[in-house]
């Protein structure tokens, strides 16, 4: 199964779900925010400084800085 553990934090209830979608669709159980899991926080910051780095070395070579 693909994508980052998702927790809700009101009920705890567990789900998979992409970064992007993580906190589109409230918790389907008490309807509370869903965050990520504390087992895949490091996998989430790693996609999010991936992505930023990408970005600006996009950027720079492009010439859109």
């Amino acid at each position: 199964m693909s994508g980052l553990k998702g927790q809700c934090a009101e009920c705890g209830w567990t789900t998979r779900r992409s970064l992007k979608n993580m906190n589109k669709k409230p918790c389907p159980k008490c309807g509370g925010p869903v965050y990520v899991h504390e087992e895949d926080r490091g996998a989430a910051i790693f996609v999010v400084i991936a992505v930023v780095v990408f970005a600006v070395i996009f950027a720079a070579l492009t010439g859109n800085w």
